[in-house]
């Protein structure tokens, strides 16, 4: 059984049907599909942290597939096609008062005078 969260998990069935409606050549025989599917998610759950939202990845992963392959693909071709994951949210920029800015600027004077004069 696979411990992928839920999402992902159903993004992963909806995928492999979608891939085998295909018929693709080298396709799994209607009776195997189950065993194929199981297999599929103890892939991708390999060494593998999901979350529930990456199921919108694992779809695009899959409308990839679907678009490219010829053939059957294998769990190893899905990474091929899986989008990378968002980027954390930015920090917000610091809160500088007219205090910091007049600190901060005399820091870089005194810090370019040092360099250019060799001041200590």
């Amino acid at each position: 059984m696979s411990a992928l969260p839920k999402a992902v998990h159903n993004a992963v069935i909806d995928g492999i049907q979608r891939l085998y409606a295909l018929r693709l050549e080298g396709a799994p025989p209607a009776d195997s599909l189950q065993a194929t599917a199981t297999v599929w998610l103890d892939a991708l759950g390999y060494k593998r942290t999901w979350r529930e939202d990456d199921a919108v990845r694992v779809a695009r992963a899959f409308a990839g597939l679907c678009a490219a392959c010829r053939r059957w693909p294998s769990p190893a071709q899905f990474f091929d096609h899986l989008p990378p994951p968002p980027p954390p949210p930015a920090l917000p920029a610091p809160l500088l008062t007219a205090a910091d800015h007049q600190d901060n600027a005399a820091w870089l004077t005194r810090l370019v005078d040092k360099l250019r004069w060799g001041r200590t």
